[in-house]
């Protein structure tokens, strides 16, 4: 998506490296508590 398009451009203009590990993994499973944190944070 857009936000991921936005991250990885930023990323490649400012990490030290030439070719940084950019990659996107989708989220399987995970606490509750966590998910809904990380729903807050990126949306």
């Amino acid at each position: 998506g857009a936000k991921y398009t936005a991250l990885e451009s930023w990323l490649r203009k400012s990490h030290s490296y030439d070719v940084p590990e950019i990659i996107a993994l989708p989220i399987a499973q995970g606490s509750d508590d966590y998910l809904k944190c990380i729903d807050k944070w990126v949306g």
